[in-house]
């Protein structure tokens, strides 16, 4: 689905790391997420400027552990950190192997051969790698997880990454198959706290990806936006794609024509909480980008009724949109979970709970 020569552009990172953390990790993490305290607040992380790390939950702690002694720390936004406070932490843990290096360039990622299990640290280790990671995500405030990798797993990992790799093979195709072999032999090498390292769930990725193939025409663009409510929003102020003229059009027109009831201004104002829009041809997406690539993205009232601004916004930038599809962000959360995606799909268009405009004629048959 995704060409091996696909092109990112204008990516809008909050939109993605929205996404991101609503698929892999956790949808509160990060700057600028709703409900977030400063520190010393109610919620707040006490202790974070004592030990250097003030400032919002931003960014994460990795830590590289070589036969169980940990060896360094760094902050992916503050850099190196002081790990001597944990010299005294040997912490154990097994390595699978999920088989020959060539067995699993050969396929999908999955284990090539029998797998067996060995220990990277000896006799002497005391402490889990749970333990020696909520030590330091404690000693640093709670501030930022904590991550620790074992050198040896991550370098084999990478060498059998490098030998599977493709040229000709389809990006989404690749990374499936990193996946099915870190799950394979490399998940106990990998220690998050305070939560699960990553998560993948249970996704029908072929699913998906025959969904898209059998909805979105050869030669077109297709275009995702999710929206979150954001209540209390006023008409002069500027919020992600909002500026002050397209929002004080927004409330002149809510104050003539009638808006929606529910915030102080009269007027329903929703953020892009994530979007993609991906340019078709050959059946490959060859382009990625989100809403942040498009020119004077207005603000949005109503977004049933505003999506149609964004289809016309990427028609005068990209390809004829061949299907639009427009939602709200806790729709795509059931569709995530879906057990029968196609049938969730479809009953969420005929609720009016998804949009589907444009479409092609006979994609609601189809998903029957």
């Amino acid at each position: 689905m995704l060409s091996k020569d696909v092109k990112w552009i204008d990516i809008d990172y909050r939109q993605w790391r929205n996404l991101y953390d609503l698929l892999w990790g956790d949808e509160n993490q990060g700057a600028g997420q709703p409900g977030e305290a400063e520190p010393g607040e109610a919620g707040g992380y006490e202790g974070e400027k004592s030990r250097g790390l003030e400032g919002r939950s931003e960014g994460r702690i990795y830590g590289i552990l070589d036969g169980g002694v940990l060896v360094k720390l760094v902050h992916s936004r503050k850099g190196r950190l002081d790990h001597s406070e944990f010299a005294e932490y040997k912490a154990e843990y097994e390595l699978e192997s999920p088989g020959p290096a060539q067995v699993w360039a050969q396929g999908d990622g999955r284990p090539g051969g029998a797998s067996s299990s060995r220990l990277y640290c000896d006799s002497e280790a005391h402490s889990s790698c749970e333990e020696l990671a909520r030590a330091i995500y404690e000693h640093y405030g709670c501030a930022s997880p904590v991550i620790l990798l074992d050198r040896k797993a991550f370098e084999e990992f990478a060498s059998r990454a490098q030998a599977g790799y493709d040229r000709h093979e389809d990006a989404d195709d690749y990374a499936i198959k990193l996946r099915n072999l870190f799950e394979a032999g490399y998940r106990k090498c990998v220690t998050c706290y305070p939560r699960e390292s990553y998560r993948w769930w249970a996704y029908d990725w072929d699913e998906i990806r025959e969904l898209f193939r059998m909805a979105v025409p050869d030669n077109s663009t297709f275009i995702l936006a999710v929206f979150e409510r954001r209540p209390g929003g006023s008409a002069g102020e500027r919020t992600g794609d909002r500026t002050a003229a397209t929002a004080a059009m927004v409330a002149a027109e809510a104050c003539c024509c009638g808006a929606p009831s529910g915030d102080s201004d009269g007027v329903v104002h929703w953020n892009i909480w994530t979007s993609l829009i991906a340019e078709v041809r050959g059946g490959k997406i060859v382009t990625l980008t989100t809403t942040d690539s498009l020119p004077g993205v207005p603000a949005i009232a109503d977004w049933r009724r505003d999506c149609r601004s964004l289809v016309d916004l990427c028609n005068e930038k990209y390809p004829p949109v061949g299907l639009g599809v427009f939602m709200e962000v806790d729709t795509l959360r059931q569709f995530l979970t879906a057990g029968d995606k196609a049938r969730y799909l479809s009953d969420a268009i005929l609720r009016g709970d998804i949009i589907a405009d444009p479409a092609p004629s006979g994609v609601l048959q189809g998903l029957r």
